[in-house]
């Protein structure tokens, strides 16, 4: 059994989250609830693998991937989602945003539109720009606390601005949601009609709650195949960014070929060794494990939501359908970003994600990330309420 009350410090061991509080000059008792990843313990099958491997064999030398590897992830999607990708699709990358950057740089031009739906994870901007292709914005429609794609301003935003690739984010960092099986087919469609090669950024697939499923893209649109590549992980579902592994399906064996060529030009050859043993370990003996986080988050999504209804109801919490990251409007009280952020920090010394971070559209929000124990959650509640409370924001 594991114990996801448990705290963990995590001060002082090279946490990006956590000892970013220091190097920034944030007070020492601040709260750490930004970068995505889980302040859980990883499954014990993980855990026992790597040891193994690193106290019985003490050469690290150069790698091969363990046979096995891709056949145990496509036989996770197989029982998790009922989509059947092959081993042979798999192409590997130290991570989801180094293959977004790769296939970015494969597959486009510069100058070339690629579209988004913003507030979106603040890296596929970054990838964009920094490869010299122009952000294409299709803004997402907000209604309260629930987000959709408007497909009339969807299909204009690719007809007008010569858009060639499309980043779609399912289950949708920031704002939480898992689309429908009919919203994924409407962009298919789309992005078929105006000969736009879809990209769709899966990681956070495992993450989803009830009546909410998830629905991979090409489960929906199986008749794409050749126009579509799929960037999943094993670093979101079983906590583990640090080893630097990603499984990236590109089922058309042309841009499967291209891909790995710019791969072998870029010096992208090889993953790392504990990645490849974490990764096979984790999709063939972590489900229990994963299973527990799982409805843990779960509650701990339903505790976060009446927290804020109780302490700051004027907050919107929006519906969370999938990933662990909650997204929350605080415009209500009135600050700017660089207020909120300053606020957040010094009054009540809880670090979150700014919502700018996410696009114009994320300005007055916060996210939260809930892959903690139910403590800290409680307790980041209640700084902000007793720190807006003291400067009269509320």
């Amino acid at each position: 059994m594991y114990n996801f009350d448990m705290i963990i410090d995590r001060h002082n061991t090279h946490s990006i989250k956590w000892d970013s509080i220091k190097e920034n000059a944030c007070p020492p008792d601040t709260l750490a609830m930004g970068t995505a990843d889980m302040d859980f313990e990883v499954c014990s099958a993980v855990a026992e693998a790597l040891a193994r491997r690193a106290a019985g064999h003490r050469i690290y030398g150069y790698s091969t991937k363990l046979k096995g590897c891709d056949e145990a992830v496509c036989d996770w999607m197989k029982k998790r989602h009922g989509w059947e990708p092959r081993p042979e699709w798999i192409l590997n990358t130290p991570g989801v945003v180094c293959a977004l950057k790769m296939i970015i740089q494969c597959f486009t031009c510069p100058d070339d539109g690629i579209l988004i739906t913003r507030p979106v994870y603040y890296p596929f901007m970054r990838s964009i720009e920094g490869n010299g292709r122009r952000i294409v914005n299709s803004p997402l429609l907000r209604d309260g606390s629930h987000y959709d794609v408007d497909f009339d301003d969807f299909e204009e935003k690719i007809r007008r601005n010569g858009v060639t690739m499309f980043l779609l984010c399912n289950p949708h960092n920031p704002v939480g949601r898992v689309w429908t099986a009919d919203e994924l087919r409407r962009m298919g469609e789309i992005c078929a009609r105006h000969h736009v090669l879809i990209v769709t950024d899966e990681i956070h697939c495992d993450f989803t709650f009830a009546p909410h499923r998830f629905v991979p893209f090409l489960v929906a649109n199986p008749h794409l195949e050749n126009e579509v590549v799929v960037c999943t992980a094993p670093s979101k579902t079983f906590n583990l960014p640090g080893l630097k592994y990603s499984n990236i399906f590109v089922p058309s064996r042309e841009k499967r070929k291209k891909l790995l060529d710019h791969l072998e030009r870029c010096g992208i050859t090889t993953c790392n060794l504990f990645g490849y043993i974490a990764c096979k370990a984790a999709y063939t003996r972590g489900a229990s494990w994963f299973d527990g986080v799982l409805k843990y988050l779960k509650r701990n999504s339903d505790f976060f939501r009446e927290s804020m209804a109780r302490e700051l109801p004027m907050m919107v919490v929006s519906e969370l359908q999938g990933t662990y990251l909650a997204w929350v409007d605080f415009s209500v009280l009135g600050l700017s970003d660089k207020q909120l952020y300053e606020f957040m920090i010094y009054d009540a010394h809880v670090r979150l994600d700014d919502g700018i971070m996410f696009g114009p559209e994320g300005s007055g929000f916060q996210r939260f990330n809930l892959g903690c124990p139910r403590s800290v959650i409680g307790e980041s509640v209640t700084r902000i309420k007793r720190a807006a409370d003291a400067r009269g924001l509320i």
